[in-house]
């Protein structure tokens, strides 16, 4: 049996999580998993323990240099005997990468699940940046990537798209989740519902959807915003909602275990990100039938149904709320699509599994 050596910052519920959740529910009897995590994990440990996936937690670790982390790393897989290394750690792949083979692992995978983002850099980490897709592109023996975009902000070598497969049946839209899930937050038959889900952060950018939402909601008394995560922006968030005088109709709800369940209760699916790849919840709206309202930093592959319009964060909110009037709010059954674009479940495992020999 394989040893494979999956090798994550934090482990949260987020998008390269769930990847990696899905991942391993689907393939831990086939290979013997590892899981590093440098930081913090609130997701999925039972779940994980269950599965008997081996979980290393070195917060230590990240106090010490580059060349510890490669001397921990390097002597780990060699001792394990590892087979396979596949690190989601973006930039920090590259030591991962460099440690991997000085351990003489023969599959060294580097996965970029975002997009690099735009913002102005100074020349010392413009460098590292330099530095570290180079040692990515010539010590990974395979480079993957969530999206073309993605891809092309961290490879200086040829890499393969893995899509963000999703379990269709999960998302597919359910009219009596809907009512109950309505209900539970007190949402009227006839309220308009946008819903986003994501971890609430600078880069997400939920404190400019909140304005947005404000404007639309002074022409639309009958609409509410449901926002699905939790992060370091939490707190702003709420004061943002009490000074514009909204607690009523925006509604935090955190992190579910339901998420899935949740786009039921949604019209419209938005997200105000300032860079992304391909995320999973445009994969997971579109299998729900809801159309979106997506910031133009997201990849642009990820409209597989037609179903996305596009808005640039630089447009004036008046822009995002013209293209919201717009919106008819009619679900369609994208299924069939999802499934001849390569985004189920099934077809991203096959594609893994092949790569891991």
């Amino acid at each position: 049996m394989k040893k494979i050596l999956h090798v994550v910052r934090s482990f949260n519920n987020g998008g390269t999580e769930k990847y990696i959740m899905n991942l391993l529910k689907n393939t831990y009897k086939e290979y013997d998993n590892y899981i590093l995590i440098y930081e913090n994990i609130t997701y999925g440990r039972e779940e994980l323990e269950q599965m008997g996936i081996k979980i290393i937690q070195l917060k230590d670790i990240n106090k010490e240099g580059v060349v510890d982390k490669i001397k921990f790393i390097r002597s780990f897989v060699k001792i394990n005997q590892i087979d396979v290394v596949y690190s989601y750690t973006y930039y920090n792949s590259a030591y991962v990468m460099l440690a991997a083979f000085l351990g003489k692992v023969k599959k060294r995978i580097t996965h970029a699940h975002r997009s690099a983002s735009e913002q102005r850099r100074t020349l010392k980490y413009n460098i590292y940046i330099f530095l570290s897709k180079i040692l990515i592109s010539l010590f990974s023996t395979d480079c993957l990537a969530c999206g073309l975009d993605a891809g092309k902000s961290l490879f200086y070598k040829k890499f393969k798209v893995i899509n963000n497969g999703i379990e269709l049946e999960k998302y597919k839209f359910n009219n009596e989740k809907r009512n109950l899930i309505r209900k539970e937050f007190n949402i009227s038959d006839d309220d308009i519902v946008i819903g986003t889900i994501g971890r609430l952060d600078k880069n997400k950018n939920q404190i400019f959807m909140i304005k947005v939402f404000e404007k639309y909601h002074k022409e639309n008394t009958n609409s509410k915003l449901l926002i699905i995560g939790e992060g370091e922006q939490k707190n702003d968030l709420k004061e943002l909602i009490r000074n514009l005088k909204i607690e009523d109709v925006v509604i935090l709800l955190g992190n579910r275990e339901d998420a899935n369940e949740l786009y039921n209760a949604f019209d419209l699916f938005m997200l105000t990100s300032i860079k992304e790849g391909l995320p999973f919840v445009l994969i997971e709206a579109q299998a729900n039938g809801l159309n979106s309202i997506v910031s133009d930093s997201v990849d642009k592959n990820a409209d597989i149904s037609n179903s996305i319009k596009f808005v640039s964060l630089d447009d004036d909110i008046s822009k995002w709320l013209e293209t919201i009037k717009k919106e008819k709010f009619i679900r369609k059954d994208n299924i069939k699509k999802i499934i001849e674009k390569g985004y189920s479940l099934e077809s991203s495992i096959k594609s893994v599994m092949e790569i891991y020999g």
